[in-house]
């Protein structure tokens, strides 16, 4: 009986642990809406919309910020 509440618990700290680290958006609306983005070192890319670009800042710790509409 202890063993299986130690065992449960343990899967649980485990659970909460990856879902605080991936609170990123894991699905963003498929439509194209490009925008240009821009990195705090002046790095740019293209994004699909703006979801997209917060998903990537989140997944990839990275700070793009929309720089203007349409592609880079």
């Amino acid at each position: 009986m202890k063993t299986t509440f130690v065992f449960f618990f343990c899967i649980f700290l485990v659970s909460t642990y990856v879902t605080a680290e991936t609170n990123c958006p894991l699905f963003c609306p498929l439509i194209y809406q490009p925008i240009c983005g821009v990195s705090s070192t002046g790095e740019t890319k293209t994004f699909s919309n703006n979801c997209d670009m917060d998903a990537t800042n989140c997944r990839e710790k990275s700070s793009f910020t929309k720089k203007t509409d349409g592609a880079c």
